[in-house]
């Protein structure tokens, strides 16, 4: 996994670190910049914060279909871990935007050294997900030239630019944010 660490820069250093948990796809491009000065402010105020791409997403290693909920649900417990070892924080407190925080509570779930979960604007339901995106790239593709049969296919192999496997399609459509909490 890629991933960029921001030490503590305040000389009250907390005892919690933070992980930021990005979006999925186009939402995450649109997102870096904030998620990077999140993680700036975060540190100038104490914390040690690690941000990072999700398996096959971004900077890290892999191929988007190497990517899914189970995989970036592991890879935020990896990242947690890896905090932990570079910080020596005992603690940790996750972020999390869109289908980031969705991948957060799970996360979190599943650990006894998460203090805090921030859901930012969580995905409560994976189906719902995916038909948003579909009409999203429906609306974006419509008035494109040759674009119009791509646009109107029920289950395309990719959304707004990023794969979307029928492995990780499926997944998607069974994750609820009420499941984990």
């Amino acid at each position: 996994l890629f991933g960029v660490y921001h030490p503590a820069e305040s000389a009250q250093r907390r005892s919690c670190g933070v992980v930021i948990c990005p979006p999925f796809g186009h939402e995450y491009i649109r997102a870096h910049r904030l998620l990077r000065q999140l993680a700036v402010q975060l540190s100038r105020e104490g914390f040690h914060v690690l941000r990072f791409d999700y398996l096959g997403c971004g900077d890290s290693a892999g191929d988007p279909q190497d990517g899914s909920p189970s995989q970036w649900t592991a890879d935020i417990a990896t990242a947690i871990d890896e905090l932990r070892d570079t910080s020596e924080v005992r603690r940790v407190c996750l972020v999390g935007l869109r289908l980031g925080a969705t991948l957060a509570a799970a996360a979190a779930d599943r650990r006894d050294d998460v203090d805090a979960v921030v859901l930012w604007d969580p995905i409560l339901d994976g189906g719902r997900y995916l038909e948003d995106l579909r009409l999203l790239q429906r609306r974006w593709l419509s008035d494109r030239p040759g674009s119009r049969m791509f646009a109107f296919k029920r289950r395309v192999s990719e959304l707004i630019g990023f794969p979307i496997t029928e492995a990780m399609r499926a997944e998607l459509e069974h994750t609820a944010l009420a499941e984990t909490l």
